[in-house]
């Protein structure tokens, strides 16, 4: 197709488009072809999906930061955790604390700090 035909079909689809146009507000309905309000409805558009945009990056920032707060926490908390000395709590250690017989088996401050560890009176 030549430009000339297709400037051609772009009129005959312009001229269908007018008449059925007209043939419509003929029969009372509603056309909603008027270039300044649909102009105005694209660029409203616009303006909410860049401040939808916005916000969902500031959610996405804050949701990053809250992460990373946490993270360091859990970092620094287990820092402080490993580097204190503490005592093996197995199931051994726990048995050897509250059965006589094998009661010998565990120091005086392992005995005391696996009692208050669980909540017992000395």
């Amino acid at each position: 197709m030549n430009p000339q035909e297709v400037l051609a079909e772009g009129g005959v689809k312009a001229e269908r488009h007018q008449w059925a146009a007209a043939m419509k507000r003929a029969a009372g309905e509603k056309v909603l072809d008027d270039p300044k309000l649909l102009k105005r409805s694209l660029k409203r558009e616009a303006k909410r999906k860049e401040k939808s945009a916005a916000t969902w990056a500031q959610k996405e920032k804050e949701h990053k930061d809250a992460r990373d707060a946490k993270q360091n926490k859990r970092q620094t908390n287990l820092k402080v955790c490993h580097a204190s000395p503490r005592l093996p709590t197995t199931s051994q250690t726990r048995v050897a604390l509250w059965n006589p017989s094998r009661r010998l088996r565990v120091n005086s401050a392992q005995r005391f700090n696996e009692r208050v560890r669980w909540g017992r009176p000395y």
